[in-house]
């Protein structure tokens, strides 16, 4: 009797850690449904959502066929009425007319940026493209190739694309340049003529100034100035820098006006360092 008495005793004291027990496995197990229903429906949103960007593929892709097939038919029935007829004629189709400015299905289920793709064609090139063979013609279908062409002149032309603005760099001009004077009958004002550096090199050493002067008075020219180069180092050969008129510059830069061997070109003057042009004015 006592060990009943016992064993009652130690179930009322059990009671509520096995109800607590039981409560826990109920919770884990709705759970866990739960936790299934989540997958079963990320699963069935995953296929749709796979199903209808097939669809819009599918459609773009099927209206971009359609209407390069409608154009190909068009082009070649041109070309064999052309042929036929001597190319003046009036062409009558079955296939339906297009709106090439109309965007397609698939085109309109998907969200781009570029809004301007869309921009309808001008009337002048529509004309023009309506009328390609005859002014009665209204049957032509214009190619991708126009209607890009199109788009890139449109967009040449527009000042604000989708909040950017588009800058044209201008050509910078000279506020106080230089002018030219045209008149030829003056009598005390005359200009100065300028004047023309030639930079003659690879002379042997004991040529000078007098020589290369005296060869340019047998070819009856003549030269202002000749200056020859102090070489900073040790060379087998001496440089020299012949001042002429600017108006025969090119008559001193002919190949056949120095002799074989001679290195020649126009000789420009170094800009002086800002710092130098101080301290000589000093």
């Amino acid at each position: 009797m006592t060990l009943l008495k016992r064993d009652v005793a130690c179930l009322k004291a059990k009671q509520p850690v096995i109800s607590n027990e039981v409560k826990l496995s109920e919770d884990i197990d709705l759970i866990r449904k739960e936790i299934d229903d989540v997958k079963k429906i990320m699963l069935e949103f995953r296929e749709v959502r796979h199903g209808s960007s097939k669809r819009q593929d599918d459609l773009f892709l099927g209206s971009y066929h359609n209407d390069k097939n409608i154009r190909n038919k068009l082009n070649n029935s041109y070309e064999n009425t052309n042929n036929l007829n001597g190319g003046i004629v009036e062409l009558d189709v079955d296939t339906p007319r297009t709106d090439v400015n109309k965007p397609s299905e698939g085109e309109s289920t998907c969200k781009s940026s570029l809004s301007f793709a869309h921009t309808p064609l001008p009337v002048t090139l529509l004309q023009k493209q309506n009328n390609p063979i005859s002014d009665t013609d209204t049957h032509y279908v214009p190619t991708y190739r126009d209607i890009a062409n199109t788009i890139r002149t449109e967009l040449s032309k527009r000042k604000d694309d989708e909040g950017f603005t588009i800058v044209t760099k201008k050509r910078h001009v000279y506020r106080y340049r230089n002018e030219r004077a045209t008149l030829q009958n003056a009598n005390k004002l005359q200009a100065a003529e300028s004047f023309a550096y030639v930079y003659l090199s690879r002379t042997i050493k004991h040529i000078n100034e007098n020589d290369i002067r005296d060869h340019i008075k047998e070819i009856k020219e003549e030269c202002i100035d000749i200056e020859m180069f102090k070489q900073t180092r040790e060379t087998h050969f001496n440089s020299f820098k012949t001042t002429v008129l600017a108006s025969k510059i090119n008559i001193f830069l002919q190949k056949s006006f120095w002799p074989e061997g001679l290195v020649f070109r126009r000789y420009r003057n170094q800009r002086s360092i800002k710092g130098d042009t101080v301290v000589s004015n000093k």
